[in-house]
């Protein structure tokens, strides 16, 4: 009977201890997208139509240096890449931004050497068939504030483009796709510019954070401003917000900045929220700071302990969702969390993931959808190879399992970072039990040892180790 999952076995006992054993790896096998012809300071450009396939920008550089697009289906999925642009003689780095079916790229660069080359600057490519087919403009949409030579972060906003990149004495913004318009500065000295749009409620007018790392002079760490980019082209809205203890900014990595493009989530003002991941500054504590309203209003601590962590990237995903990742020095393995809004903002269990065997990482992009995130992550071998490759993560389940007389009054508890996961399959002593409703199957254990795991269809498993006497 449907109300009746849970099992009376033997007699009430007193646990002695209960050990969390970590999750097991929780990815499928890692895809190689491209190997070779790279430099492990490149940065890829993620981004998904709204087909549901995530899009990976890359450059490749040889005689001469392109810029490749390969599509990574919902399911991961890989497929063959298609040129979005070919024969030039210098690409950058690129920034990709998916508004529905058209993809637009953002990367510096000149078609020649020739002095005057109308594309010499930050540069434009288009797809209106959902990657299948590119256009390149013939002149650069950027020119100056070295736009040239830096690596462009980019966002779409209301129909339009913003871009941010590390100008001649600050961060400059530029917004639109006209040359003509120049780069705003005004917002603070840094490095690995990360740009993120999010929808407040009630309709109004969508907002715009940039964010930057400064390592050099009095004021270090990560750095935070609202971009107007409708009525004075991209100047800074109010002060500009520091994070606290976040003085390490990553390796040529953008900062970890994200909010909900597409899903409203507003704060009790109206205003959006959102979220920089970043390391302390000794880098042994991963954070995740949430920004509303021009300042911080929540700070999470998602990993600490004595290893270094690094790599750090975060996404959001649909019904409010965060991912946060990053790689633990001790292990050389990835880790993730996921929290879900409902249980608020309670990070659930880390999912532990190795590495391509052979490969160390210097770049982690992630894009999250309902129920799993993708992972594209830059590596380099022993011979110094540089590849890319791609993986999808699961979430991870926690299982309490509290002692003896909790487990035959209640039962063990299967969570989902602070919910309960019903129908949750829990497998001890021989039994197998199915968790109601809030999360619950309940056992009564005779004096032993026993190991407990829990178990889902789109998780991945959470064990526990019993003493019961």
């Amino acid at each position: 009977m449907r109300g009746q999952r849970w099992f009376l076995v033997g007699f009430v006992a007193a646990v002695v201890a209960v050990v969390a054993v970590a999750p097991a790896a929780g990815a499928r096998r890692w895809t190689r997208i491209a190997s070779g012809g790279m430099d492990v300071s490149d940065q890829v450009g993620p981004a998904r139509s709204s087909d549901g396939v995530l899009h990976v920008a890359w450059r490749h550089r040889g005689s001469t240096q392109e810029l490749f697009q390969t599509p990574i289906a919902a399911s991961g999925a890989v497929g063959s890449p298609v040129t979005i642009v070919g024969g030039w003689a210098s690409v950058g780095s690129p920034a990709l931004v998916a508004q529905g079916p058209v993809l637009s790229l953002f990367f510096p660069g000149t078609a020649t050497l020739t002095t005057g080359d109308p594309t010499y600057g930050l540069d434009l490519a288009q797809s209106f068939d959902a990657g299948a087919s590119w256009r390149v403009s013939p002149t650069a949409i950027a020119r100056n504030e070295f736009a040239f030579a830096r690596t462009p972060a980019a966002a779409a906003v209301s129909g339009s483009y913003v871009q941010a990149w590390d100008g001649t004495d600050s961060t400059v913004v530029h917004t639109g796709l006209d040359p003509n318009v120049p780069p705003m500065g005004g917002y603070g000295t840094g490095t690995d510019q990360a740009l993120a749009t999010a929808s407040p409620a009630h309709g109004q007018a969508a907002q715009v954070m940039v964010a930057w790392c400064n390592e050099l002079g009095a004021s270090t760490g990560v750095f935070l401003a609202r971009v107007d980019p409708y009525t004075s082209n991209g100047a800074r809205i109010g002060d500009v917000v520091a994070l606290p203890d976040t003085g390490r900014c990553p390796a040529d990595t953008r900062v970890a900045l994200a909010s909900f493009r597409d899903i409203p989530r507003g704060s009790p003002a109206g205003e959006p929220y959102f979220y920089t991941a970043a390391s302390s500054a000794n880098g042994r504590t991963v954070r995740v700071y949430v920004i509303a309203q021009g300042k911080v209003v929540s700070v999470q601590k998602v990993a600490a302990g004595p290893s270094f962590k690094q790599q750090i990237a975060i996404a959001t995903g649909p019904k409010g969702r965060v991912w946060v990742g990053w790689r633990d020095s001790d292990t050389g393995d990835l880790v993730f969390r996921r929290s879900d809004p409902r249980s608020g903002f309670v990070y659930g269990a880390p999912v532990t993931v190795p590495l391509p065997r052979g490969q160390s990482i210097s770049q982690l992009a992630l894009d999250a959808q309902d129920g799993r995130l993708d992972a594209v992550a830059t590596t380099s071998d022993d011979n110094n190879v540089v590849s890319l490759f791609a993986t999808q993560v699961r979430p991870g389940l926690t299982l309490r399992a509290g002692t003896a007389k909790t487990i035959a009054r209640t039962g063990f508890r299967v969570l989902d970072a602070g919910d309960p996961v019903r129908d949750a399959t829990v497998k001890v002593a021989g039994l197998t039990l199915v968790t109601d409703q809030r999360g619950y199957a309940r056992a009564r254990l005779q004096p032993g040892t026993y190991t407990a795991t829990a178990s889902k269809p789109g998780y991945v498993n959470a064990s526990v180790h019993l003493r019961v006497r």
